[in-house]
Formats: structure tokens, C-alpha cells, sequence
């Protein structure tokens, strides 16, 4: 019987937390133009990176983020620690770059295997 409730724990706790969020969700949007009237369905509307140069005091490590939407609803993003010691701001920076361009890279060949525009 043991067994059996270490798993049931779990399940009533996703059960309770499925319960109270079973209405939320991701909201996508297209933005209507003003000239014809139609709709525009860019499929990434904002993705963005930055890095703050050497703030971790102990390791002197950058942190960096990164945010991409899909017709105004966030489907990837990132915070975390860069893998490698920073000798600028800029040098930061194009880590950071890197690892988004790798992301949309990956949301691309994504958005492309289901035949997306």
C-alpha cells in the first residue's frame, strides 16, 4: 500500500493544480492592418535577447535572456548563466545572440515541418 500512495499524492496534486488552471492558456493574436482591412499573421512577432555583463560576483559569469512570441503569445524563452567567462559587454552580448538565434533557428525548422508560411 505504500507504493500506492506515493504515487497518488502526486496525482491529486496535478488533479487540483489541473482544476484551477484548466482555463488558462496561451492566447494567440493577429494584428489587423489599417490600410487593407485584413489580417497579418507574421508568426514571430517579437523575439529578443540581452545579457548583463559579469554579474555573478563569484564566478564573474554574464547571465543572459531571451524571449520569443508567436503572434503575441511567448513560446520560448530562456534565463540563465552564460557557459563561459566574458572578457565585455559586447562579447556577452553575441553569446546571448547566439543561443536566441539557435532557438529560432529551431522554431523555424519547427514552423516549417508543419508547413507553416
Amino acid at each position: 500500500m505504500e507504493i500506492m500512495s506515493e504515487h497518488v499524492n502526486p496525482a491529486r496534486h496535478f488533479l487540483k493544480y489541473f482544476k484551477h488552471t484548466c482555463k488558462k492558456g496561451l492566447k494567440f493574436t493577429a494584428v489587423k492592418e489599417e490600410i487593407t482591412g485584413t489580417f497579418s499573421a507574421d508568426l514571430i512577432t517579437c523575439g529578443s535577447a540581452d545579457a548583463a555583463y559579469a554579474d555573478d560576483v563569484d564566478s564573474h559569469r554574464s547571465t543572459q535572456g531571451f524571449l520569443a512570441k508567436l503572434l503575441g503569445a511567448a513560446i520560448a524563452w530562456f534565463s540563465q548563466t552564460q557557459k563561459c567567462v566574458t572578457l565585455s559587454t559586447t562579447e556577452a552580448e553575441l553569446y546571448a545572440l547566439s543561443d536566441a538565434i539557435k532557438d529560432v533557428m529551431y522554431i523555424r525548422s519547427t514552423l516549417d515541418y508543419f508547413e507553416f508560411p
